[in-house]
């Protein structure tokens, strides 16, 4: 993923680094029907890319988990509002947020770490670059060079 990213620290590349092969893109059994339709429209992108390999199934099933539960909580929030009247310990009524509010920022937030995991969010794709090299770290002025025609 370095070679992809670039390397702004100069450290040594490790280029042993293990490569999984993806052999297996159905979504796990314990998901809803929204939950296998969202999985297969991230395994397109991903499998497109090259960016889902059969290592990174539990990472993509989680997110697909939180995905299922905060639209869940945002369903119940739209239902009932963000808050809700409760009274106090002096007998007061006061306004409180739903618990739904924070359950719904919870997963939304392990929604956007693992997205940036698979470059699915503007800052973490910035961060990878595709240069259609396979990898291969390529040397703008060899490039340069090697398209013009000397003699």
């Amino acid at each position: 993923m370095r070679l992809l990213r670039g390397n702004p620290g100069k450290r040594p590349i490790n280029t042993s680094e293990p490569k999984f092969e993806t052999t297996n893109t159905r979504p796990p059994k314990n998901l809803s029907a929204l939950g296998r339709k969202k999985w297969r429209e991230l395994i397109k992108l991903l499998h497109r890319k090259k960016l889902f390999t059969d290592a990174d199934r539990d990472l993509l099933h989680n997110y697909v988990i939180a995905f299922e539960r905060w639209i869940e909580a945002e369903r119940r929030l739209s239902i009932a509002g963000t808050t809700a009247e409760h009274t106090d310990s002096n007998g007061n009524i006061v306004m409180r947020r739903r618990p739904e509010v924070d359950v719904s920022r919870i997963y939304q937030s392990q929604m956007y770490k693992i997205a940036a995991e698979f470059g699915m969010s503007p800052s973490s794709r910035s961060k990878i670059f595709g240069d259609g090299s396979g990898g291969k770290v390529v040397d703008p002025l060899e490039e340069f060079l090697g398209a013009r025609k000397f003699g």
